[in-house]
């Protein structure tokens, strides 16, 4: 389970996307919002150093789990009825290295 979440996190190593405007709620005084907000990012703020992680700015690293996240490989075989190509899925049942983590 680390080694997917390890995956994961150094495949969006890369660019940061900019997040979606936030919408103000109709009660912009709500105690929680306030929190929410006290702990948002500025738009343009890039997240934390993370000194936990030691290969976060690693770009080897972030290209690799950019590799693995998008790699078929290691997809096994189709197996739901629905993937009968008629539909919007991945393949027709039976097929292999048709999924990846970003299908």
């Amino acid at each position: 389970m680390r080694a997917c979440a390890f995956i994961v996190l150094a495949a969006c190593g890369g660019s940061l996307v900019e997040p979606p405007p936030m919408m103000m709620p109709a009660d912009a005084g709500d105690p929680e919002w306030e929190a929410l907000l006290d702990l948002t990012l500025p738009a343009n703020a890039a997240p934390p150093a993370d000194t936990t992680n030691r290969v976060a700015d690693d770009a080897a690293a972030a290209a690799w789990g950019q590799a693995l996240f998008f790699d078929t490989s290691f997809s096994g075989t189709l197996l739901e009825s629905d993937n009968d190509g008629r539909h919007n899925g991945v393949g027709m049942q039976g097929q292999t290295n048709k999924v990846s983590c970003a299908s």
